[in-house]
């Protein structure tokens, strides 16, 4: 087995690729060991750098576990991506942009670590909320722009959010077999909905005579 790296020390002249080796291998040590369980030593250690480095990036484990919360594919970067989508097929468009987003590796990491690391801490429920709120609800509540749109956008995000942990993160079976135009042609529809749709009405439902 080969030994590790010499860590380096001090700033180094590839900035930008030092910081993300350190990030990718935050995410990989919050998604198996959650907050509590990371510590700055063993993630330097991991990206072959010295302890020393994290304090000058990020200051503390705080400040490295919120720079790691940031996903690779940014979720705003999905809803505004989908947006471009009529307004008809919109919940098809973000369907595949969250199933797309999260196909990768690096993607399932932050997620996992996400996930793991705030169940853990006493404001879960805020900073998810706020997490959620900032990057899905409230760019996809303004380009609906209705005065439901904020509830419209939320209960969008409730399907959206439980099909990508649901698909890959958690993993079950059928769900991780199942194609992705399989699923965005049976969540698509409820997304649209939520979006869309009367909201009195079940999707799919026949009116009673």
């Amino acid at each position: 087995m080969p030994s590790p790296s010499p860590a380096r020390r001090g700033p180094r002249t590839d900035a930008a690729d030092t910081r993300a080796a350190i990030l990718r291998e935050a995410r990989r040590s919050f998604a198996t060991g959650g907050y509590a369980g990371t510590s700055l030593r063993q993630v330097a250690q991991r990206a072959g750098v010295d302890a020393s480095l994290l304090s000058y990036y990020f200051g503390s484990k705080e400040n490295l576990f919120t720079a790691a919360m940031e996903l690779p594919t940014s979720p705003r970067e999905v809803v505004v991506a989908a947006l471009g989508a009529p307004r008809a097929q919109l919940g098809a468009a973000l369907v595949r942009g969250v199933l797309t987003a999260w196909a990768d590796e690096e993607s399932r990491l932050a997620a996992q670590g996400v996930l793991q690391s705030l169940s853990t801490r006493d404001d879960f429920g805020e900073t998810l909320v706020e997490y959620a709120a900032d990057h899905v609800v409230l760019p996809l509540a303004a380009a609906l722009d209705t005065p439901d749109a904020i509830r419209r956008a939320t209960l969008a995000l409730t399907q959206l959010g439980g099909l990508a942990i649901a698909r890959h993160v958690i993993g079950p079976e059928p769900l991780a077999a199942a194609t992705d135009d399989d699923l965005i042609a049976m969540v698509g529809p409820v997304v649209q909905h939520y979006l869309t749709g009367d909201l009195t009405a079940t999707p799919g439902a026949r009116p009673t005579s």
